[in-house]
């Protein structure tokens, strides 16, 4: 029984995630076969389909067991869909095998540098355990949601009961790793100091790949030695406790650093690609609003204040946009893109006040 939990866990991340990005991406003619966005648009896919469904669920006094069961149904659906997006595009214009260049030697030690320098830091993650006061609520929330099957109903630093917590039901991260822990049968406290920074390390190694590759005019050659300086920066960023490196290293289990080390980069890559189409007069795919969109999802799944921070970012993007395009169409479903975390706003300054 272990083994097939564990076997269902790794189906989920490493097949179900990349299929449903799969199936997103497919319509992004730049990104149809990167394998790294795919894996981006996954998560994001899932983190907005569990705030989508957990907030309620929370409010409601659902059970974990139940939230998990239509989290679970609506996932594989999604893998279905994405699978049997792609399947058709396939069959209507087959896949053409593309010739790259080789690398050359130089490049080929930069890329073993920039590999090692995240295996180390995965293995730093995994086997220097950090104590931190915040594990006190986070993590003891994971672990009474498993246990009692319940979500925030019960006081994480005394196990007494109590009414709905509305400071934190809205950014339910906490039970999103609950879910994972049930789903693998893994102990939610394992579950958050040793596998969240494998899952999340490599996923924000990712985007810092993908944003560098933007950034540095698509020159693959400098894109290694871009991950090299982002390492060293992440390396030694512990500066403070509350820097978004120590954060990404340390404190991977936290909502919060879901939000700065992960969803804020993603919503600048994802702003520059849509910058990059707006600007040249290229119409910007509809799935690129959506992951936008996922993206607002997610900063308030990781914290309540990215649904404060998040619609601001974008419209400090919409202002910047408009001063230089000219143009008010693009704002309409940028707009858009800013009502879940509006409403999740509005939601929250709704219950302090009850």
């Amino acid at each position: 029984m272990p083994v097939v939990r564990i076997v269902l866990l790794l189906l989920f991340l490493a097949v179900i995630t990349p299929g449903i990005g799969a199936g997103i991406c497919n319509y992004i003619k730049e990104y149809k076969r990167n394998v790294a966005f795919h894996f981006l648009a996954g998560f994001l896919a899932e983190w907005a389909l569990f705030q989508l469904i957990a907030v309620p669920a929370i409010v409601m006094g659902a059970t974990l067991t139940g939230l998990s069961v239509v989290y679970g149904i609506l996932l594989v659906l999604c893998f279905i869909a994405g699978s049997a997006v792609k399947a058709a595009d396939r069959k209507k214009t087959p896949a053409l095998k593309v010739v790259r260049e080789p690398f050359s030697k130089g490049e080929k030690r930069l890329w073993a540098i920039a590999l090692a320098g995240i295996l180390i830091q995965l293995v730093l993650a995994v086997v220097m355990a950090f104590e931190d006061g915040d594990d006190a609520f986070y993590v003891t929330t994971s672990n009474l949601s498993v246990t009692w099957d319940s979500m925030y109903r019960l006081l994480p630093y005394n196990f007494g009961s109590t009414s709905l917590d509305f400071r934190h039901c809205l950014a339910p991260f906490p039970i999103w790793i609950a879910f994972l822990s049930k789903l693998s049968g893994i102990h939610p406290a394992v579950f958050s100091h040793t596998l969240m920074p494998l899952i999340l390390l490599p996923l924000a190694y990712c985007i810092y790949g993908l944003l560098g590759y933007r950034l540095l005019g698509k020159n693959r050659k400098k894109l290694p030695a871009f991950l090299i300086f982002a390492e060293v920066l992440i390396l030694w960023g512990n500066v403070s406790a509350y820097t978004a490196e120590t954060f990404l290293i340390s404190r991977t289990r936290q909502g919060k650093a879901l939000l700065c080390a992960i969803v804020v980069p993603a919503m600048f890559l994802l702003l520059h690609i849509l910058a990059e189409r707006l600007l040249y007069d290229k119409k910007a795919e509809k799935s690129l609003w959506l992951l936008l969109s996922m993206a607002v999802f997610s900063a308030g799944l990781g914290s309540t204040m990215g649904d404060f921070l998040s619609p601001f970012l974008l419209g400090v993007f919409g202002l910047c946009l408009l001063f230089m395009t000219k143009k008010w169409k693009p704002l309409l479903p940028l707009f858009f893109c800013m009502v879940p975390g509006l409403c999740y706003m509005v939601l929250y300054l709704s219950l302090i006040h009850i």
